[in-house]
């Protein structure tokens, strides 16, 4: 009985550990330090918003690429309204405190990603921004849906993941038990 207690009990220990174990494994391509912000988080359709990176080389190059609905290379500082996704780059040099920033304007409604990448190519910071469409407009039927449902966190998924291999475990034990008693 202990043989099958133990098997149980390792099985149950592999689900609720083994994914996290495999998500340990990833590696990071950037330094930890960089650090890219967005302000505002939202912005209405026509708003101006500034990526704004820290932590970064002092007087290096970077590259601030951004992805999004409507925008057209060369057009970071003012992306036009399409109907295709596109996407456009500038060069920014960090100043003597390592910081460095780039404006846009957004004028399609969506979510736009932005990756800054070093003279080498290697990533060093991303950035999300969702542009909304303007008030009192419907965003002329070209904004996507919105996001729905709740957000949860990781840790309440995998306490939800270690309590079923737990009650597993118990049934499992249970119906051992039950079998050799009879």
């Amino acid at each position: 009985m202990f043989k099958k207690v133990f098997a149980v009990a390792a099985i149950s220990g592999f689900l609720v550990l083994g994914g996290s174990l495999a998500a340990s494994a990833a590696t990071n391509d950037y330094p930890s330090e960089v650090s890219c912000t967005i302000s505002p988080a939202t912005l209405e359709v026509g708003d101006v918003a500034t990526v704004s990176c820290t932590g970064m080389v002092a007087g290096a190059t970077f590259t601030i690429t951004v992805t999004g609905p409507g925008v057209q290379q060369g057009d970071l500082a003012s992306i036009v309204h399409a109907a295709t996704t596109g996407s456009a780059s500038t060069d920014v040099v960090a100043n003597a405190s390592g910081a460095a920033a780039a404006s846009f304007t957004a004028r399609a409604a969506g979510t736009f990603s932005f990756v800054v990448t070093d003279e080498d190519g290697n990533v060093v910071g991303t950035a999300t921004e969702v542009a909304v469409p303007e008030s009192g407009t419907t965003g002329g039927g070209t904004a996507e849906l919105p996001v729905t449902g709740g957000g949860i966190s990781m840790a309440a998924v995998w306490i939800g993941v270690g309590a079923l291999a737990l009650g597993g475990g118990a049934v499992g034990v249970a119906t051992v038990r039950r079998r050799q008693h009879s």
